[in-house]
């Protein structure tokens, strides 16, 4: 055995660690979907979120823990927390989406919110191909492919979401500001989601240009 094999003996696990928190990222985003396509036991919706969230918790754990224990690591260290970071960012606002909608006891799932959900979980998945990607980095396209199609998917839900919080305030007879207002947070939140997504990816891409 060579010396860089006995100073990497846990290069191999980063890149498991990552898919297996981006794994965890993709469930958030489908369990986000599936409860709002149904919105039935809503409580039970957030609990099963927050167990993805719980988790997602571990792995980032286990990656800082596998940084502080490292010597060499396959990819920069601020990388490494920047990517870990990122990842992180989406599942916990993926998650406060459904837990604001629980707090705000809201009874029906508007329409535009559920199109962006969907957009949210496509971005996931693009970014769990980019994050497959990092084990072949000599192959860029994996990487540069997630960008351009979260960052594309980031711009459609900044529409969507903008759209529908104009439409929010529209001035209607009967409409209750309070809900106006409950439903301006979640749009917020779910947007952020989106954001980070695109933060992620813009992750990947720099890790993307390091390597090339």
């Amino acid at each position: 055995m060579g010396l860089k094999e006995l100073l990497l003996p846990q290069e191999a696990k980063f890149f498991d660690l990552f898919e297996k928190q981006a794994d965890f990222m993709v469930k958030g985003a489908e369990a986000l979907v599936e409860g709002l396509e149904k919105w039935e036991n809503p409580p039970e919706i957030r609990r099963r979120l927050k167990d993805i969230e719980h988790e997602g918790d571990k792995v980032v754990h286990d990656i800082y823990e596998a940084l502080n224990q490292t010597y060499i690591t396959p990819i920069d260290r601020e990388d490494i927390s920047a990517l870990t970071s990122s990842l992180d960012d989406v599942l916990d606002f993926t998650y406060a989406t459904v837990n604001h909608m629980v707090l705000y006891d809201i009874q029906k799932v508007p329409v535009p919110l559920l199109d962006v959900a969907r957009m949210l979980k496509e971005q996931t998945i693009h970014l769990r191909n980019g994050v497959v990607g990092l084990r072949t980095l000599k192959d860029r396209a994996p990487l540069d492919r997630a960008r351009v199609e979260v960052n594309r998917l980031e711009n459609q839900a900044d529409e969507a979401t903008n759209r529908a919080i104009a439409d929010l305030f529209r001035p209607a007879e009967g409409k209750d500001p309070f809900f106006v207002m409950k439903m301006k947070d979640i749009y917020n939140y779910i947007e952020t989601a989106t954001d980070k997504a695109e933060d992620c990816a813009d992750v990947l891409g720099d890790i993307a240009v390091k390597h090339s």
